[in-house]
């Protein structure tokens, strides 16, 4: 079998330990389980990859020493990401119903998953990065998704309002559900996993 660098397969057991170690249930679990168990039993294509350069990643340092502060296990996670950063295909999308400053003012990087440092299909795990005072707008997608906050952050799904959520704590997205997510006075670092719907 092809072995995973060992940067990445800490942050895969970092995450494993904050998610699914010593944890009540939380809405979306079996994804988070079903992509570890995944990742133990095979492993993708290696894909070289670069950090671009993109302004919004000067609030990366800010966000990952919150996660550090908050709890030992988000602080694992933390650092393990920050063996990551210089090899994260770090990417900027455009939404035509975006506020002001949007575009500029996010980034969100694919680090298992199609395009990611280990390129393989079925699921993905990422990173989204949102500048303090960006809104990142209404968006919906097929594959059902469950985010770990790694900072303070606003989040919205359906016809519900905004709920503040801290550091540690999970959002869970069903399949095709119009969703939101808002940094307010500091930015929001966010890991998500999305996985396809079973039907």
């Amino acid at each position: 079998m092809t072995h995973r660098p060992a940067a990445l397969q800490a942050f895969i057991d970092a995450l494993a330990g904050a998610l699914l170690v010593g944890r009540p249930n939380f809405t979306g679990r079996e994804i988070v389980e079903r992509a570890i168990a995944a990742l133990d039993a095979s492993v993708g294509v290696a894909n070289a990859t670069r950090a671009p350069d993109l302004a919004v990643l000067s609030h990366l340092e800010a966000a990952l020493s919150r996660a550090r502060s908050t709890s030992s296990d988000l602080g694992r996670v933390a650092d393990a990401l920050t063996q990551l950063l210089s090899n994260l295909p770090w990417r900027q999308r455009t939404i035509d119903t975006a506020d002001e400053g949007f575009a500029s003012g996010h980034a969100n990087v694919t680090i298992i998953g199609p395009g990611g440092m280990e390129d393989r299909h079925g699921f993905w795990i990422g990173a989204s990065l949102v500048a303090p005072g960006i809104r990142y707008p209404d968006h919906s997608h097929p594959p059902e998704e469950v985010y770990l906050l790694m900072t303070p952050a606003a989040f919205r799904h359906g016809g519900d309002g905004w709920s503040e959520l801290r550091p540690g704590e999970t959002f869970h997205n069903l399949p095709g559900i119009v969703h939101a997510m808002r940094a307010d006075a500091e930015p929001l670092l966010a890991i998500w996993f999305l996985w396809p719907h079973d039907g």
